[in-house]
């Protein structure tokens, strides 16, 4: 691996940080165990871990009063959220003009059977940068039912202003999520006033996970 030069870090960091493997190496010959599963010293210790992991992420997000759920994926965190938000028709989504395709297929997927309108949000490709004083129009004109918003792109790095856009969404009482896989933990934000933030920490040189915060657990059993 001397030779190797490594371009790929926005998609998944490698090599990870040593004690990223020595602390998955311990946990897995110390304590893999399942959790919620049975009442016994391991178990405990595996519970432990993970309150403590939910209390720590609530923490770096300045979001104490929210909920943490751990998925496999990035792209069923998204999934999970998107799907479980109840859509009518009429309802207007606004989107970054950098959204992945695990949010461009399922509001597409959506689509099929409710009549939603998606939008982008104004974005100024002179400046790279995101116009507020239209997106401001934009809401006022077309009320959002939802907003999607990448905090950063891993094409071009820009960054959204997603607590503004947020704030300018929660005039209409609308649904906020931020994919905040490029971010968070490296781009200090409170997201106590977004309601849906995801992150995949294998962006951060930290093992495969996904991580939703959440004001409450999304209704999914439509879906089921």
């Amino acid at each position: 691996m001397n030779n190797v030069v490594y371009f790929d870090n926005a998609a998944t960091t490698f090599p990870k940080p040593e004690n990223v493997y020595t602390f998955s190496d311990s946990f897995f010959r110390g304590c893999g165990v399942n959790v919620g599963r049975g009442q016994y010293k391991l178990a405990d210790k595996a519970a432990a871990l993970v309150v403590e992991t939910r209390k720590l992420l609530l923490e770096l997000n300045h979001c104490p009063e929210k909920q943490v759920v751990f998925t496999p994926t990035s792209t069923i965190a998204l999934n999970t959220v998107l799907r479980g938000i109840n859509l009518t028709d009429g309802s207007n989504i606004y989107v970054t003009p950098f959204e992945h395709n695990a949010v461009m297929r399922v509001l597409h997927h959506i689509a099929k059977t409710v009549k939603i309108n998606i939008k982008q949000l104004e974005f100024d490709k002179n400046s790279v940068s995101y116009d507020l004083e239209k997106i401001k129009y934009q809401f006022a004109d077309n009320p959002p039912n939802l907003v999607v918003m990448t905090h950063a792109s891993n094409v071009c790095g820009v960054i959204a202003p997603i607590l503004e856009i947020s704030q300018l969404a929660k005039k209409n009482n609308a649904v906020t999520v931020a994919d905040m896989c490029q971010t968070m933990g490296l781009v200090d934000t409170d997201i106590s006033s977004i309601d849906y933030a995801k992150n995949a920490v294998d962006k951060s040189e930290k093992e495969r996970a996904t991580v939703i915060i959440s004001e409450a657990f999304v209704d999914i059993s439509s879906e089921l």
